[in-house]
């Protein structure tokens, strides 16, 4: 968000790697839809993502980070949450080690890791 650029400079931002560039004033309604835009070619399932998850008597939402079982808050860490929300989003299916180390770790942690 910038104010005008003449459009030699508007140009290097594309070239440095902008993937939009707004002007400010702008519309919040308008900055909004960008954004969405862009998510939705960066993540091809970003609309199929859940607010909301149900698995038995577990319910999870991702807006809020917050987890419940049978109606109560469930308090997690940042990390607790994140690993509950990956398995919420796969039940029935296995997680790797190796996914679930890139995931919620950012990276692998190696064979010794009692993590």
């Amino acid at each position: 968000m910038t104010h005008e650029f003449p459009d030699t400079d508007l140009a290097s931002l594309y070239d440095a790697g902008a993937d939009d560039v707004m002007f400010r004033p702008f519309r919040i309604a308008v900055f909004a839809a960008r954004v969405h835009a862009l998510a939705r070619r960066v993540y091809p399932n970003f609309e199929h993502q859940v607010d909301k998850l149900k698995v038995g008597s577990y319910a999870i939402n991702v807006a809020t980070r917050r987890l419940s079982l049978n109606g109560q808050h469930v308090k997690l860490s940042n990390r607790e949450f994140d690993l509950a929300l990956l398995l919420f989003r796969n039940v029935g299916h296995l997680v790797s080690r190796a996914t679930l180390e890139k995931t919620i770790w950012g990276r692998e942690l190696g064979i010794d890791s009692k993590t």
